[in-house]
């Protein structure tokens, strides 16, 4: 298989939020009940914050950085890749990432292995529970080889009927 580069990650949040404090103390409690029940996931990833500087909630860029560069899959950053493509609907698209990105498909989850994991997925879901009712967060990026490049775009909502959040994915080869 050709060499693909994953590139251009744009990360995008919006929320409906009264109290920053109430919301700060509820995260913090949502990431240490994670912790304890799975610190090999959750003892060094935080991908959302309060903001120490100017107190409002975002990405935690440190999770993000050089996330293009860290692809193919793996053990140091296979909860990031989950917590970004979340199964990604069966990630239907034109590029093919490979078995040593994304797994083999399987039909007990829907999708391809990599791509998903239930423990991130629920903990998102928490969290976007705790962003609002009408919360997003969406993933942008762009996955090119020689000749040809597609343009990805993941969306995650609130799902108030089940553990795992509301998923969207688009592609779009250029």
């Amino acid at each position: 298989m050709a060499q693909i580069y994953f590139s251009n990650l744009v990360m995008d949040l919006t929320h409906e939020l009264d109290d920053i404090n109430k919301f700060e103390a509820e995260l913090n409690n949502l990431y240490k009940k994670y912790e304890s029940e799975a610190p090999e996931v959750f003892s060094n990833f935080r991908p959302i914050i309060v903001s120490p500087i100017n107190y409002e909630v975002e990405f935690n860029e440190k999770e993000f950085i050089n996330w293009e560069n860290e692809i193919p899959y793996t053990d140091e950053n296979k909860y990031k890749f989950a917590f970004i493509l979340q199964g990604g609907d069966g990630l239907t698209k034109e590029v093919n990432w490979g078995k040593d990105i994304e797994g083999i498909f399987d039909d007990s989850i829907g999708t391809f292995s990599r791509t998903f994991n239930s423990t991130v997925s629920h903990f998102t879901n928490d969290l976007m529970r705790l962003l609002g009712e009408y919360a997003e967060i969406n993933f942008y990026f762009s996955v090119s080889g020689s000749g040809f490049s597609e343009d990805y775009h993941i969306m995650l909502e609130t799902n108030n009927n089940e553990n795992y959040p509301l998923v969207s994915f688009d592609a779009e080869l250029q």
